[in-house]
């Protein structure tokens, strides 16, 4: 993997080119066009936004966490982060995994 020479930082992306829908990684359906979506900032796994909200907040908090836990690459980021890099992966229109 590339390594980021600022932050000695190893990051790692995959992308595919195949026309497959990208799919939630927690319920594993499909990230369907309308849908809210967050990804991890770290390795790029998708989410669905209710998905990783309900795994990190018992329902009776509140309704979205302040940090999300990745459970793929267990990195923990500002649910804004989460958003802002699923907002981004919706730009690119690639699906990352």
């Amino acid at each position: 993997p590339p390594v980021n020479a600022n932050t000695s930082m190893m990051t790692t992306t995959t992308t595919t080119t195949t026309a497959r829908p990208s799919v939630c990684a927690i319920c594993t359906t499909e990230l369907s066009y309308g849908t809210k979506r967050v990804a991890c900032p770290s390795c790029g796994a998708r989410y669905h936004a209710a998905c990783l909200a309900s795994m990190q907040v018992p329902r009776s908090d509140r309704l979205l966490p302040s940090e999300a836990l990745c459970p793929s690459c267990n990195a923990t980021h500002a649910w804004g982060m989460c958003v802002h890099a699923g907002r981004q992966a919706n730009k690119r229109g690639r699906n990352v995994q």
